[in-house]
């Protein structure tokens, strides 16, 4: 279970980088956070509904669905709308590498509400983490306002509560079956009722403000890299949990950092601003700080 989770974490980290250059790149031509939302979350809709009967688990009830997927699809759409506000003030590689803040947060709220006991090194890596984010801040590029800190946080606390559902929901499904399969099938599961619930409100809204087939079409390449990195990164869910996965989450920093580089240097996407090569060094140290944080909270964890 634990090399299935750290493949499948490491996977799904450069998944959701790739995603966000898409994600980036939609906002530089159709400047619409909010139809990027709607229509890649509407277009996921659809496929996981059609998946979902051949994906129930036979002893699973609709009692867990009927209160968590309402409360799932209200805290990732803010959580999600967030993002989308923080990739128009500051640059991407720069914001996906501040979500290594979600470590530390569950690590705070296991610490208060599940009676978990750190020590030295767990704050050691709290520190880190929070060093390299805040080094973050300092290496070229546009200034962290008070706006894009507001929807950086926003983004982690948001991000933080929907990993703790799709944690329960994945091994609720689970039961006690143990291996690839297992697990593959219980994430596929918990993914399709998650995003047929969020697709039916996305399908609503666009349905009210009128369809637009360009901005669906222009949507596909960020759905089909979100909706691989949400497969795998479910499974490392299941595997070894929310704060060991974003552990292996947070290295979605250095990938980013690297695609920022390839990016700033061919233009592809305008809203990474061109930076000396000292900056993109710094840059890279402050997401490795930040990735060696969230190492030393999770050997704290274990």
């Amino acid at each position: 279970m634990l090399l299935l989770g750290l493949f499948s974490g490491l996977f799904s980290a450069f998944a959701q980088s790739v995603s966000y250059a898409f994600s980036a790149r939609y906002l530089q031509r159709h400047h619409s956070a909010g139809w990027l939302l709607f229509y890649s979350q509407a277009l996921m809709g659809v496929f996981c509904l059609l998946a979902l009967p051949a994906l129930w688990p036979g002893t699973f009830r609709w009692g867990l669905l009927a209160w968590l997927a309402p409360v799932w699809v209200a805290l990732f759409l803010g959580g999600q709308g967030c993002f989308f506000l923080g990739q128009r003030l500051i640059e991407s590689s720069k914001l996906v590498s501040l979500l290594g803040l979600k470590v530390p947060l569950l690590a705070l709220f296991a610490l208060c509400f599940q009676g978990a006991d750190y020590g030295a090194l767990m704050w050691c890596g709290v520190a880190l983490t929070l060093g390299g984010a805040v080094l973050f801040n300092w290496t070229g590029g546009r200034r962290m306002t008070v706006r894009a800190l507001a929807a950086t946080f926003g983004t982690v606390a948001l991000y933080c509560a929907c990993d703790l559902l799709e944690t329960h929901l994945v091994r609720a499904a689970l039961g006690g079956g143990a291996g690839f399969g297992a697990v593959l099938r219980a994430s596929l599961f918990a993914l399709c009722a998650l995003y047929a619930a969020l697709g039916a409100v996305c399908w609503g809204v666009i349905a009210r403000e009128g369809f637009r087939g360009r901005l669906l079409w222009a949507s596909v390449p960020f759905c089909a890299c979100w909706y691989t990195s949400q497969v795998a990164l479910f499974m490392c869910f299941g595997a070894v949990g929310p704060v060991y996965g974003n552990v292996l989450s947070a290295l979605r920093g250095p990938f980013s950092v690297g695609i920022g580089v390839a990016l700033s240097r061919t233009g592809w996407v305008r809203g990474e601003v061109r930076v000396p090569v000292g900056m993109w060094v710094r840059r890279a140290v402050a997401a490795l700080l930040v990735a060696a944080g969230i190492a030393c909270c999770s050997f704290a964890h274990a």
